[in-house]
């Protein structure tokens, strides 16, 4: 595309929105890609990609990074903009929110034994959000 392309505000939200999607996808693969195998808490990556291969993938992100680019420039898509406290606070909010409802569900599935409990934060301390300063 050349130019600028008008477009009536509802579509260029949409657009703006599928763009966001598309920048948050490449960027998972470009992690994934990156990552060779790293382990994290609740999952691993397993490598299964020879360098050669993640390589060329790399540069299909890379293209496909820059058809998105273009699709923004030339649609003059808007920037999501957002302050890092907004974005932590919601992120924080809704994380403790999975956190609580899974404990309280838990319930129903019986509790841990002492031995696997020790060392873990009390019913108490852990039934409040910890308190940050932003």
């Amino acid at each position: 595309m050349s130019g600028r392309i008008n477009l009536p505000p509802n579509h260029r939200r949409s657009l703006s929105a599928t763009a966001q999607l598309v920048e948050n996808a490449l960027d998972e693969l470009e992690s994934v890609l990156g990552r060779q195998g790293r382990e994290k808490l609740t999952s691993r990556v397993k490598v299964t990609y020879s360098n050669e291969d993640r390589d060329r993938f790399l540069r299909t992100v890379a293209a496909m990074r820059l058809a998105n680019e273009e699709l923004v420039r030339d649609f003059g898509l808007d920037q999501k903009e957002s302050t890092e406290k907004q974005i932590v606070q919601s992120s924080t909010a809704y994380l403790w929110t999975i956190l609580r409802n899974i404990k309280r569900d838990a319930r129903f599935w019986g509790t841990p034994s002492r031995q696997r409990s020790r060392g873990r934060q009390t019913h108490q301390s852990a039934s409040k959000p910890p308190r940050t300063v932003l």
